[in-house]
């Protein structure tokens, strides 16, 4: 029981018909359900808009010591996204040498190169290139005031 509904049921001891634990009962039950509800449908929605649960396992999780998966190039369909390289859950019973990709295949992880080590190249950034001084040419001049 919350403070609020104590302190409810102990002020209506004092009225005419006093309020019983039914009655918190009866009103508390359909609220608390349907708070389950539509709070289930609510964390799954914005758990795809906020948290992307419904994408790819992200490289950045799986990169670690501790972690139970490596990141190998297998390009293949993720939750309905292509992948050029995607996640692979090792298998504790094959001493990490085979794993588990998402739609089920059992790999060896020793069949691909950079297993665990996998890095995606950067995407290169265009930069404008630097004006060159023209040779021979003096600077240019910068007015000067002087005051009057």
């Amino acid at each position: 029981a919350t403070p609020a509904n104590v302190i409810a049921l102990a002020k209506s001891q004092d009225s005419s018909k006093p309020l019983q634990v039914r009655d918190f009962v009866l009103s508390g039950l359909p609220l608390n359900l349907a708070g389950i509800v539509v709070c289930s449908i609510i964390a799954t929605f914005w758990g795809q808009v906020v948290f992307q649960s419904t994408s790819p396992f992200p490289l950045s999780a799986c990169g670690g010591t501790a972690t139970n998966c490596v990141f190998l190039q297998i390009p293949g369909d993720v939750q309905n996204m292509d992948v050029d390289s995607q996640a692979c859950m090792l298998l504790d019973t094959t001493s990490d040498t085979k794993c588990k990709l998402w739609n089920g295949t059992i790999v060896t992880v020793l069949d691909y190169p950079n297993a665990g080590s996998y890095v995606p190249e950067p995407e290169a950034e265009a930069e404008a290139p630097e004006p060159e001084p023209e040779s021979g040419a003096a600077p240019d001049p910068v007015p000067v005031r002087l005051p009057a």
